[in-house]
């Protein structure tokens, strides 16, 4: 069972716009290789990742379809023993 999504909304300092982040999923994102995560040679990890800037809080929806991205990339082990075995 998947758990449940992690956002927050922080403000920045210079122009005071809030930001909404969200930890999401490297390969998913594409900054690790899933081929590279099939082999073994790399893992996936979850990243914190700005989604949207606005200049209140209130205009901040959580709206956005991160669930697939939140998910982490597994590989299961039959995949994994037939990628090492080529």
């Amino acid at each position: 069972m998947m758990e449940e999504i992690r956002t927050d909304i922080t403000q920045r300092t210079y122009d005071k716009h809030h930001v909404l982040w969200a930890k999401l999923s490297a390969v998913r994102l594409g900054l690790v290789d899933k081929e590279q995560v099939k082999l073994g040679n790399q893992r996936d990890y979850l990243t914190w990742m700005p989604i949207c800037v606005a200049k209140s809080r209130k205009l901040l929806k959580h709206n956005f379809q991160l669930d697939k991205l939140a998910q982490m990339y597994t590989v299961n082990t039959k995949q994994y023993r037939d990628a090492t075995n080529k």
